[in-house]
């Protein structure tokens, strides 16, 4: 319990504020597809983990945030300011944005990088790269088929 309440208020603290303003133009208020938003939200990622300037700890942890606020336009898996990283992604597997595995594993690096001591390497970011690429791959088979 005591983790838990640890992790929720960690998350609180580092959160980015969501911006006031839209990414999209005013003129297209409709709502973008499930997956146009996710793979929106695994190309924004994959470029926060590209950016060699970060240290591996970094980049997944602003890979996470890009993410996450992308999947704020995805209808009922909104991030809601409560919610661990866990629950953000488990809702987004819940309306089929995310394939349960690919969640796992991003939010197991996500909350390696964010609470633990040890030193991240390129190994982290490389895993991090290759999950966003599967999300990105099971995107484009589904808008193919």
């Amino acid at each position: 319990m005591v983790v838990a309440s640890a992790v929720a208020g960690a998350r609180r603290r580092w959160r980015s504020p969501t911006p006031a303003v839209p990414d999209e133009p005013a003129e297209n208020p409709a709502p973008q597809p499930h997956s146009e938003s996710l793979a929106r939200a695994a190309e924004r990622g994959l470029a926060e983990m590209a950016d060699l300037r970060r240290d591996p700890r970094e980049a997944i942890i602003a890979c996470y945030a890009a993410m996450e606020r992308e999947l704020a336009h995805v209808p009922g898996a909104v991030p809601q300011d409560f919610d661990t990283p866990s629950e953000v992604l488990a809702r987004a597997v819940e309306h089929h944005a995310l394939h349960a595995d690919n969640a796992v594993q991003l939010v197991n690096l996500f909350t390696e990088a964010r609470f633990s001591p040890h030193v991240m390497n390129e190994g982290h970011r490389d895993v991090a790269v290759r999950v966003l690429r599967l999300v990105l791959d099971e995107l484009g088979s589904r808008s193919v088929a």
